[in-house]
């Protein structure tokens, strides 16, 4: 079976970016589990979400799934300083697992300098994503999603269906 870790922001994370893709994963048969900094995480329009692990207390567990998707909304970027959130991605990254992100969180990878030489998209917002891509030697894809290894980056909520298949249909 595969596993999935859905990575939220305590506060403020997208609630659809969190609903959609669990729902697909789950009807695909996936088993799926969540983590954040905390035990509860309140999405920006207040769905709540009763995290099964934190990154302090469960982190040796963490590293035991087969994808690591990040969630978006601007709140993710608060992990961009966590060590503990890096090094769980490092282990993802170096053990070709696939990494998913959507919409800010994106921004994560390419701060964290695991998108150098790889295709990405994330959300424009502030019109700098692709400087950012620039800064950081990935090569920005003005695409709804983009699959480039074991990387698959979403632009955001409009292209949640899409994103969710993709992941679905790199494990099968």
């Amino acid at each position: 079976m595969v596993k999935v870790l859905i990575v939220l922001a305590e506060n403020n994370f997208r609630d659809c970016e969190y609903l959609v893709p669990r729902a697909f994963f789950e009807q695909t048969g996936f088993d799926v589990r969540t983590v954040s900094t905390d035990y509860l995480s309140t999405g920006k329009f207040g769905y709540k979400v009763e995290n099964d692990y934190t990154f302090e207390t469960d982190f040796e567990e963490l590293k035991e799934f087969d994808i690591l998707y990040f969630v978006g909304g601007l709140s993710c970027l608060e992990f961009v300083n966590n060590n503990l959130v890096k090094e769980l991605t490092k282990t993802y990254f170096y053990s070709n697992r696939l990494i998913c992100a959507i919409c800010a969180a994106p921004r994560l990878l390419l701060e964290w300098n695991f998108l150098a030489g790889i295709s990405c998209i994330g959300s424009d917002y502030d019109n700098n994503f692709s400087n950012l891509c620039k800064e950081f030697k990935a090569n920005y894809k003005n695409e709804s999603v983009v699959v480039d290894r074991n990387i698959i980056t979403g632009i955001g909520p409009s292209v949640l269906e899409e994103f969710s298949l993709k992941i679905i249909n790199f494990l099968k």
